[in-house]
């Protein structure tokens, strides 16, 4: 299964959708993209509000672990976060914050807000993690529960110090495009072609619509001496009424 749209695309093997709480469920190795984020986990969960995407929950599994979301910034330097639940709360069609419940991980690279040099790198261990986003950079970044960190600088990494989360895959190249899921092409309309072909005439029901007419307007059966009553002209008024 593919997803697309301009704010999110999404890939999995199955989707269930339920119109009674308007929810989404992916099903089998789902991934989830929005801007330069990517959510990857056993199981997701999109919750739908007045047409446009409200939240959605990520949850772990035996197959690949926690939940991981992620954001490239390189092709070598990926920011990464994990945890038992990761909620991801949208606005105006973009993930504005983002909530790890539950042994919460996160690897950060901090970079210079003018130049985007990398000048440190934060492992961080706690509880739980909330991130405040605003155009797609974090703003803030809330930690519960006794965190455990350390901040290195990016030529004092040591070596024994992974990079990159036990679960996290960056994937890519599964993004759909809209080439991709929109691949039906729509043939122009024929309506002009098809309204110039002429109709069907049908001369029995003319002349019958004719005779009505001359009844209504004379006032006189044609084969019969008596005049028409009133009731009977307000019936054929009615039948040529309908008849149009």
């Amino acid at each position: 299964m593919k997803i697309f749209r301009s704010d999110l695309q999404a890939v999995c093997d199955s989707l269930v959708s339920f119109s009674r709480d308007t929810t989404i469920h992916l099903h089998k190795d789902p991934v989830m993209w929005n801007g330069d984020n990517q959510i990857k986990s056993d199981r997701t969960v999109v919750y739908i509000k007045d047409e446009v995407i409200d939240h959605a929950v990520f949850t772990g599994g035996e197959e690949h672990g926690n939940p991981v979301m992620s954001a490239e910034l390189d092709a070598d330097h990926y920011n990464q976060i994990t945890g038992k639940t990761i909620e991801a709360l949208f606005r105006d069609n973009e993930i504005y914050r983002t909530n790890v419940v539950g042994n919460a991980q996160t690897y950060y690279y901090m970079q210079d807000e003018e130049t985007g040099a990398y000048q440190g790198f934060l492992v961080m261990e706690c509880a739980d993690i909330t991130f405040i986003i605003s155009g797609q950079e974090i703003e803030e970044i809330i930690f519960r529960g006794d965190p455990v960190y350390a901040i290195y600088p990016m030529n004092l990494i040591p070596e024994a110090q992974p990079q990159r989360l036990p679960n996290f895959v960056w994937e890519g190249d599964r993004r759909p495009t809209k080439r991709e899921v929109f691949d039906r092409r729509i043939k122009a309309s024929r309506r002009v072609e098809y309204e110039a072909i002429p109709q069907p005439r049908f001369p029995l029901t003319e002349s019958i619509d004719e005779y009505r007419l001359r009844i209504i307007e004379d006032g006189l059966w044609r084969d019969r001496d008596d005049d028409i009553t009133y009731d009977a002209r307000e019936y054929v008024k009615r039948l040529r009424m309908q008849g149009q």
